[in-house]
């Protein structure tokens, strides 16, 4: 599946459509360019076309299903300039263009996909039978801390830890694994399905991991932190039980909210629904945001 028009038309203007959209992380996320299908509307509304990318993701090998990837928080439907446009005129966006992307979704005994935060239209697809459910992402300011007493002193005790960043995703996936170890679960994704999106978003320009840690050989904690036309993404993060204890992570969060990689942006978290974690993010200033997510069968 080549899907020529779809990374046509991205390639003219890349920084019109999110990082999630683009066809090389489609290529990496999906585990390559024959298992994602980039869909396309006709017409266009107020010099845009609606674009939709389609994880074609084989669920127990067999049983094909539509899916967010692993570690891709959102998709869902999108326009160029889309966000630039007034309200009134981004509902007739959706009420004229989301139909025409509907109808060229696969089949599946199984659709499961995320929108991002800014998008709120979604009735064209309620209407076409897909369940619209609500999750929560979370989103930070840069420039201003707002941290709570908590992680205030958190952050006190984390004063002499170091920051730097690193050019492999390998320790990220050592912290996250030791983790996941402790809890007695697996870690969802690979080694290997990290290292490819890490290099390929490094690749584009788009991708950072900021380590911490008392010294270079001790790291305790560590975050990865993606970038695109429209917000900084946190879009992974581990920590050991020194840096727990040692406040690492308030560490990173309050370097990423002074130094962050697009300082106009926000800072999205990239969702939760796990009330510890939904703690942490609102003690340390992060906003909640709706999410809408759409489901059909399963």
């Amino acid at each position: 599946m080549e899907n020529l028009a779809y990374r046509d038309l991205l390639a003219q203007h890349p920084a019109d459509y999110p990082l999630f959209h683009q066809p090389w992380w489609l290529d990496a996320a999906c585990g390559g360019p024959d298992r994602w299908q980039g869909l396309l509307s006709s017409r266009s509304y107020q010099g845009a076309r609606a674009v939709m990318p389609v994880p074609l993701l084989p669920k127990w090998r067999v049983i094909p299903t539509v899916r967010r990837p692993l570690l891709t928080p959102y998709l869902g439907p999108w326009g160029a300039k889309l966000l630039s446009l007034p309200d009134r005129s981004q509902f007739q966006f959706a009420r004229k263009l989301w139909p025409e992307l509907i109808a060229q979704l696969p089949k599946v005994p199984y659709f499961h996909q995320t929108f991002r935060p800014e998008l709120v239209h979604a009735l064209p697809f309620h209407t076409a039978g897909y369940r619209l459910q609500l999750r929560y992402s979370y989103r930070l300011q840069p420039g201003r801390l707002n941290f709570n007493r908590n992680h205030r002193r958190a952050l006190q005790r984390a004063e002499e830890l170091e920051v730097w960043s690193v050019d492999s995703s390998d320790i990220l996936y050592q912290l996250l694994s030791a983790s996941f170890a402790r809890q007695e679960q697996p870690l969802p994704f690979s080694a290997s399905l990290m290292k490819s999106l890490y290099q390929a978003a490094a690749t584009h320009g788009h991708s950072q991991i900021w380590v911490t840690g008392p010294d270079r050989e001790t790291p305790q904690a560590a975050i990865w932190v993606l970038s695109d036309a429209f917000c900084n993404y946190v879009l992974s993060n581990g920590v050991n039980t020194a840096g727990r204890e040692n406040g690492a992570y308030p560490r990173l969060i309050a370097h990423l909210i002074t130094e962050p990689p697009q300082p106009q942006l926000p800072i999205d978290l990239c969702g939760t629904m796990l009330p510890a974690v939904a703690e942490v993010n609102v003690g340390m200033g992060a906003v909640a945001k709706l999410v809408i997510e759409l489901k059909k069968g399963g």
